[in-house]
């Protein structure tokens, strides 16, 4: 009794039982009227008044729910059987047990026999757990929390130990806690304390008391309230105050679609399809279409030929059995979140990769049932005025393109999805220079054995750009000898090498500024016969120049020229310049064009313009957006003009970079302008940019919020305004944009974290794997900057302890915050990191190995003792070369 409180566990027991018997006849009552009575939770004042949202208990029968791979037997009670039901006899005999009630187990006879497999004291504190839960409910007059609380933390962890629901338990404390959950829920969807519709979800079915009627509704509710919420940027204040808000937006979003995935897991369309001919659910169907009953009937072609409704082709295929009409509001539900997510302004990466079960689901249906109408649902959404004018809109000729069922996304992962993740990992060792990533990919990639098997090798013959793509990251890191291992694997498992292996190897030295390297794979590229084409060609004349050697890739481009030349002349015989004959484009002459402007060799420029026009190669849009972009930078605006003459003359149309070069001129005087102006130009760009077939792509967007933030606080409406023609495009921001945006918070004096904070964890950017190293490597100075340094380190336990590559001079800021909180285990642990980094550069040269000892952040560490052994000696040695100064 004392566990309990005042009123003995006897008596609280009896009093669950009346409860739970009461309940089934108010039910019971409530399928006899077909009305909704409330429960006796009516008093709360969660309670809906206008719309009840009861958890009805379902038909006699067994259900089955699935939780950690185990089956939960759940016999429901049927109607008028409430006292005769052996569970309520069962609940009642542990009570009046004189040993029960003293906390012994009693001897048991048949009919108080716990479930197969528990234990009569496991079953007693199951009870005992329940009565308490009870209480709770009962006592608790402003919010179910914590009695959903007390659920989580005690009753769900011996439900699932026992491995079984007792009928009692379900139809008594758990259908009542589930029955509050579901008022309040849609009272409020923005609680904190309450569980997501997904949980609220998962745990109807679980514990077998879920009625589709109630889930239904509770959907439209949810679905009612996003609708509700703006995503017009001149509601907020401020950015942050504009992103929080399409973040919790996006909250309910994948709220909704993780309730559906649940949903989903219990829909079978195996085993169920439409009624056969002449049968009773056949005709029953035939004549709720004829009548107008059904409320997604779908009109009649002929009248021998009718097409079974969406919501009983669902109802049928829904695992947990349910009375004919009972999906109806499940089918309202799941036609409002397909429109809804068929916006482009809800239809983002990470919503529609979750949705696919969903989607998967209703293509299903629509393949029978063909595409539900709208017309039969207002009346029911008459209740929900948002979401019913937003489904108006929706079916309107002014709504959204797509308004019919894309091809089907079964939502399993797509062949070669392990493929797309290696070639993502290679790109990311490449933008942070990391060797060591890049072997462990490799290794990841081909295997651990010398030799794959015969399987492994039949599919990584299917990838050979990923082949090249190893090699063009070892060839960028000057690791020719791990390049050329690649290469034998390749031959050793059938996969050639192409055009585009060698034209890999060429751009990895150019990306290394390597000319000697470029000029050594172009020899042993001749040698080898290969076919060459213009992008080779191209690479070449690139790589050199951007290497430094400007003479040399000029002199290749001439080479170009002169070989194509004399493989026309040569008609007679064979022609040994065949294989390497090109014929010159306007292609590597814009790549030596950019080249040259790079290294601000004006003159050059324009003698190669010169020498293209007398070989008859005519330029196009890349060439005057190589011309346009020195000429805006500079503000030459009276040559600008020059160049769209030439443009006209030539008859070549503007492109989306052309207009990203004059976002530089366009947008320069942003200072003058107010709030409304900036919006107002951001707009027109945007619409002339669409009027002319260019589409606005991110870099594009990048662009002009970079521009905008350069101009401080006064930029917040047209920034809103770009994050708002991004989102409603159906786009996701880049790195470099949340960056841009971290840079503006911490720039702001004094510097303010909280918006960065709430950035990354409301847009969950640590699940993100697009967000870069530059974005937290920005946020961990910040953070160190504003004192937050447990946010710092926190931040660089997530990202960079597992080996990606961080520079010094954010290492250098991270130690030095993290000596003066004194905590000196994190710093050392920083210290060991910093070493690794030093491993997976390699050896290289003694010079780079010089200044990699005499980064200050190196001294600051020998500075505070925390040097450790096989350190010091490198150290030293490099301050006694050259200056010793610290960079």
């Amino acid at each position: 009794m004392k566990d309990i409180g005042y009123v003995c566990l006897g008596c609280r027991i009896r009093l669950l039982a009346s409860a739970t018997a009461q309940a089934s006849r108010r039910v019971a009552l409530s399928r006899q009227t077909r009305t909704q009575n409330h429960d006796r939770t009516q008093s709360r004042a969660f309670s809906s008044v206008t719309r009840q949202l009861p958890i009805h208990v379902q038909e006699r029968g067994t259900s089955r729910a699935i939780h950690n791979g185990r089956s939960w037997r759940n016999v429901e009670l049927a109607e008028g059987e409430e006292e005769k039901s052996p569970s309520i006899a069962l609940f009642k005999s542990i009570v009046e047990a004189p040993s029960a009630r003293h906390g012994k187990p009693a001897t048991a006879t048949k009919e108080e026999d716990p479930p197969t497999g528990l234990s009569q004291e496991a079953y007693y504190k199951l009870m005992k757990t329940a009565a308490k839960l009870h209480d709770i409910i009962q006592g608790e007059k402003q919010s179910i929390a914590p009695a959903f609380t007390y659920f989580a933390e005690t009753l769900h962890p011996q439900l699932v130990e026992a491995g079984c629901v007792p009928a009692v338990v379900k139809d008594g404390a758990c259908r009542d806690l589930m029955r509050g959950l579901f008022n309040e829920k849609a009272q409020d969807f923005a609680s904190d304390a309450l569980p997501t519709v997904t949980r609220i979800s998962e745990l109807t079915l679980e514990l077998g008391i879920l009625t589709p009627a109630a889930w239904g509704t509770l959907m439209i509710e949810l679905l009612q309230h996003i609708t509700t919420l703006s995503t017009q940027p001149a509601d907020f204040a401020t950015i942050e105050d504009y992103i929080n808000a399409i973040d919790r937006r996006d909250d309910l979003l994948r709220d909704l679609v993780g309730a559906w995935k649940v949903f989903c897991g219990f829909v079978s369309f195996e085993t169920n399809s439409p009624p056969p001919l002449g049968s009773e659910e056949y005709e029953s169907a035939v004549k709720n279409q004829i009548s107008g009953q059904d409320d997604l009937h779908q009109p009649l072609a002929k009248k021998d030929k009718v097409r079974i409704p969406f919501q009983e082709l669902l109802r049928q295929s829904f695992a947990v059995p349910t009375p004919k009409g009972g999906m109806f509001r499940p089918s309202i539900a799941a036609f409002a979140t397909y429109q809804l997510l068929e916006d482009s302004v809800n239809n983002k990466r990470t919503v529609r990769e979750e949705a696919a079960p969903f989607f998967d689901m209703v293509h299903k249906l629509f393949k029978t049932t063909g595409f539900p109408g709208f017309k039969g649902m207002e009346p029911t959404l008459q209740a929900y005025p948002s979401l019913l004018k937003y489904l108006k809109w929706c079916t309107s000729k002014e709504g959204p393109k797509s308004q019919r069922p894309r091809r089907p996304n079964s939502g399993s992962r797509p062949s070669g999805d392990l493929f797309h993740s290696i070639h993502r990992k290679i790109g990311q060792a490449i933008r942070g220079r990391n060797l060591a990533a890049l072997k462990k990919t490799w290794t990841e990639f081909w295997g651990e054995a010398a030799v794959p098997d015969a399987d492994r090798i039949a599919e990584l013959s299917n990838y050979p750009q990923v082949f090249d793509y190893f090699i063009l990251a070892y060839m960028g890191m000057r690791q020719p000898g791990l390049a050329i291992d690649v290469w034998n694997r390749m031959e050793q498992i059938g996969v050639l090498p192409t055009i585009k292996t060698w034209n890999s190897m060429m751009l990895g030295c150019a990306n290394s500024k390597n000319a000697d390297g470029i000029k050594t794979v172009w020899r042993n590229l001749l040698a080898s016969g290969m076919k060459l084409d213009t992008t080779i060609w191209t690479a070449r004349i690139s790589g050199l120049i951007s290497s430094g050697d400007s003479e040399s890739g000029l002199r290749a481009l001439e080479e170009m020229v002169q070989i194509w030349n004399k493989s026309r002349l040569n008609t007679k015989g064979s022609n040994e310049n065949e294989a390497i004959a090109v014929q010159p484009t306007i292609e590597p002459v814009n790549a030596a064009l950019a080249g040259l402007l790079r290294l601000e060799r004006g003159v050059a420029a324009r003698n190669l313009l010169g020498w293209a026009a007398s070989q008859g190669i005519q330029p196009d849009i890349v060439t005057f957006n190589i011309l346009l972009r020195p000429l805006v930078r500079k503000r030459q605006m009276d040559k600008v003009d020059e160049i769209f003459k030439m443009m006209n003359a030539s008859n070549v149309s503007a492109d989306a970079a052309t207009f990203t070069i004059l976002f530089d001129g366009a947008l320069s005087d942003l200072g003058s302008q107010s709030p409304e102006k900036q919006v107002e130009l951001v707009t027109n760009i945007i619409s002339q940019m669409e009027a002319a077939g260019v589409e606005v792509n991110m870099q594009m967007y990048a662009k002009m919020i970079y521009l905008f933030l350069q101009e401080g606080e006064s930029s917040e409406a047209p920034v809103k305004a770009i994050l708002a023609h991004i989102w409603n495009s159906g786009l996701e921001l880049t790195s470099h944009i949340y960056t841009m945006l971290a840079e503006h918070y911490f720039s702001r004096s004094p510097p303010d974290s909280r918006p960065v904070t709430a950035l990354i964890e409301n847009r969950k950017l640590h699940t993100n794997r697009d967000i870069d190293r530059v974005f937290w490597e920005r946020v961990i100075k910040g953070y160190c900057q504003t004192g937050e340094t447990d946010r710092a380190h926190q931040i660089f336990d997530k990202v960079f302890a597992s080996g990606t590559t961080i520079t010094f001079s954010t290492l250098y800021e991270l130690l030095l915050a993290l000596i003066n909180l004194g905590d000196r285990a994190a710093a050392e642990k920083l210290v060991v990191t910093a070493r690794d980094i030093k491993e997976a550069t390699g050896e290289g040269d003694a010079s780079k190995k010089t200044r990699f000892w005499k980064h200050r952040f190196w001294h600051l560490v020998d500075q505070y003792g925390l040097l450790e052994e096989g350190l010091v000696e490198p150290f030293l040695k490099a301050q006694t070369q050259g200056t010793g100064k610290a960079e």
